[in-house]
């Protein structure tokens, strides 16, 4: 469809007819976000209630949909491209964000990476080399204070060099995979961390995200819970699954919204959560 075809259809946006509304909406979904882009700039110039609204509502159903195609994709591979869902999750909180450019940052991480490295070195030299790329070079370091909701994406972290730590967790494993590295994704009571594991599946060592990526050893965690009063359970050291580390990314997101009082994001995040449980 042509750019003036799009904006006469976007306009019709405002006929306060039910009945005509329905079947502009139905258009609408059909070209799906190839259309985000002028029904935003739509928004932006329109002073009428019911428009804003109603472009709220079709914003969130095309994103939506872009999502849930995503993770059907992602669900029926059985496996996470850990880019897309990057991508996926950055989707909620910046709707126009360009995946090509989302891509090419995580690419230029990538690129540091492989200049530097000589890819016979061990497990331990890889991993070395992320965490001085990420905290040295690319100088990120993760909210202690004052931690909104914005802190949770990816994108976010590019421009403000600022994110949770659960975003570090990501990131880490994005790259450790493009150096061949098995990295899981271990819930703590309190904090997540990352574990490193070798070709038979053994872990090796941790990496705390939320603390420079330190290296840390089983014994280490262990004598840092009991500093905490935290009764040893063998089962804080068990790699969570990518879909559960993904649902309580989205359960995160969902309780940061509601605390912001942003019900309708936080409704949204809900229902794309349920995707993942079904």
């Amino acid at each position: 469809m042509k750019d003036s075809e799009k904006n006469a259809l976007i306009k019709l946006i405002e006929d306060p007819n039910t009945q005509v509304y329905s079947a502009i909406e139905k258009k609408i979904l059909e070209l799906g976000f190839s259309i985000i882009e002028p029904i935003n700039a739509y928004y932006s110039e329109n002073n009428n209630k019911l428009v804003k609204n109603r472009i709220i509502l079709l914003n969130q159903k095309i994103v939506k949909s872009r999502i849930e195609n995503s993770l059907h994709n992602l669900r029926e591979t059985d496996f996470f491209d850990l880019k897309e869902l990057a991508y996926i999750i950055s989707l909620i909180d910046t709707t126009l964000l360009d995946k090509e450019k989302f891509i090419q940052q995580i690419n230029l991480l990538i690129e540091q990476l492989n200049s530097e490295l000589n890819h016979s070195s061990s497990i331990l030299t890889k991993i070395k080399l992320i965490i001085h790329i990420i905290y040295q070079i690319q100088a990120y370091s993760v909210a202690q204070k004052n931690i909104n909701i914005k802190h949770y994406f990816l994108s976010n972290l590019f421009s403000t060099k600022v994110a949770s730590a659960e975003v570090f967790a990501l990131l880490l494993m994005i790259l450790g995979k493009e150096l061949s590295l098995n990295l899981q994704v271990v819930h703590l009571p309190l904090s997540i961390i990352i574990a490193v594991l070798d070709s038979k599946e053994n872990i090796l060592f941790y990496i705390n995200p939320g603390y420079k990526g330190s290296i840390l050893t089983e014994k280490e965690i262990i004598t840092y819970l009991k500093k905490q009063n935290i009764k040893q359970n063998k089962q804080f050291l068990e790699i969570t699954p990518i879909n559960n580390f993904v649902i309580h990314f989205f359960s995160t997101l969902e309780v940061m919204y509601r605390q912001e009082k942003e019900t309708t994001k936080a409704n949204f995040v809900q229902n794309i959560k349920q995707l993942l449980i079904k």
